[in-house]
């Protein structure tokens, strides 16, 4: 692992059997988040002693515990070290305004920030520790594999104006620059890079220009950016998707979202199902976080959602991606 501090590179291609585990949007939901962990502790495969964990960003507001997801995520920090990586989303856009003695959030809904000046707000130095932490997340992770690279990050690609000037994705990761800009333009440019990737989209047109607002960018767009940069696949989260995940561009982008379920009380989006991602021996794998396959006294498969106890047959459960590891 090796890092900037705007991203991270995770270099795999001497070490295959290495797994990475990919978070979407958190969105204050414990329930999900301690499900997703769960069912990974109960693999073959030793998660929590040699994968490596990516969250992409969205841990604030819009969910039922504004806080305690963020204190099992600092916990799990300390078990795994660099092995987890926590990116910046669009509702880490927040920070410390001196003039109110605040915290003051750019995105709607703000329950955390609202959450932090109602019972924090005399206590200044946590409320700008809290601001700086935020502020210090990387925009990405790239991640190389023996057959493929593998870019994570919150939202999007950059918009086209940027690609002219801008070579983006170096051997290491780095954002590299055309001989041509001035040094002193370099910073602004990539901070320009960086709020699409925060809070872009993809969408169903072919090619969609824009210059000004939210970034979206269509199948053309996006195969020109990832073939001038070698990228084979890209995962997001920043949309909610129906099954935990959606796939679009022939499968080389994928939408992970890993908050939902019904019945659960403490997710803002309770019509859609979380799930996970895996890179697995260079393959990317999806998993739903409350969904099993349990195998029953005559060998056959049962699956059941552990939040609400349901049963499923085969047939019910054709749309959720799930791998025999989590039998």
């Amino acid at each position: 692992l090796s890092s900037n501090d705007y991203y991270r590179f995770v270099d795999l291609r001497n070490n295959p059997e290495t797994r990475v585990v990919v978070f979407g949007d958190i969105h204050c939901d414990y329930l999900s988040l301690a499900a997703a962990l769960l069912k990974l502790s109960v693999s073959d495969y030793d998660y929590f002693e040699k994968a490596y964990f990516v969250f992409l960003g969205d841990y604030l507001d819009r969910g039922g515990n504004l806080f305690e997801p963020l204190l099992l995520l600092m916990d799990l920090k300390r078990i795994l070290g660099n092995r987890m990586i926590m990116l910046k989303g669009n509702h880490e856009s927040i920070e410390y305004e001196d003039r109110s003695q605040g915290m003051k959030s750019r995105v709607s809904p703000h329950e955390t920030s609202d959450c932090l000046n109602k019972y924090c707000k005399s206590n200044t130095d946590f409320l700008k520790k809290f601001a700086v932490f935020y502020s210090t997340l990387p925009t990405y992770v790239y991640v190389k594999t023996e057959n493929r690279n593998v870019l994570l990050t919150h939202a999007a690609i950059p918009r086209d104006i940027f690609l002219e000037k801008i070579c983006y994705v170096e051997a290491d990761g780095s954002i590299g620059f055309d001989e041509n800009v001035p040094v002193s333009e370099r910073l602004t440019l990539r901070n320009w890079v960086f709020k699409d990737m925060i809070w872009g989209d993809p969408s169903k047109y072919e090619e969609k220009y824009q210059v000004e607002g939210r970034f979206e960018f269509g199948s053309k767009q996006f195969d020109r950016w990832v073939s001038r940069n070698h990228i084979d696949l890209l995962l997001r989260s920043h949309e909610e998707a129906r099954f935990g995940y959606e796939a679009m561009f022939d499968e080389r982008l994928y939408i992970l979202f890993s908050t939902g379920g019904q019945q659960n009380p403490q997710t803002g989006y309770p019509n859609v199902e979380p799930a996970i991602g895996i890179i697995r021996d260079g393959a990317f794998n999806i998993e739903n976080s409350f969904l099993y396959r349990i195998r029953n006294a005559e060998g056959g498969m049962v699956y059941v959602n552990l939040l609400t106890k349901q049963k499923y047959t085969e047939k019910q459960i054709e749309h959720y991606k799930m791998a025999d590891e989590f039998v």
